[in-house]
């Protein structure tokens, strides 16, 4: 799976896949189920990423807390050019 968007917000769903998201000029948010374990490799290049609770640096990428044991996982790499990434889990 791949995604480009210039900025928006994803809400991201269960199952397990890998894919691309690019994001240009603005802000990319994204959230994932509670359930859903999520590995992201992301750069900024001008920008910042924040990543909530829950997520936590491992070797190189931010991973939730539930990565290891979830039955649906999704590892994404994520770049944005002029813009930030705030990832959450989704209320």
């Amino acid at each position: 799976m791949s995604f480009d968007f210039g900025s928006g917000d994803v809400a991201l769903p269960l199952g397990n896949y890998s894919g691309t998201v690019k994001a240009s000029v603005g802000s990319l948010t994204m959230c994932a189920p509670e359930s859903l374990g999520v590995r992201i490799s992301a750069s900024a290049g001008f920008g910042s990423n924040d990543f909530g609770p829950g997520f936590t640096e491992v070797n190189g990428a931010w991973q939730s807390s539930n990565y290891g044991s979830a039955e649906s996982r999704a590892d994404l790499t994520v770049s944005t050019s002029f813009g930030s990434l705030h990832m959450s889990r989704c209320s």
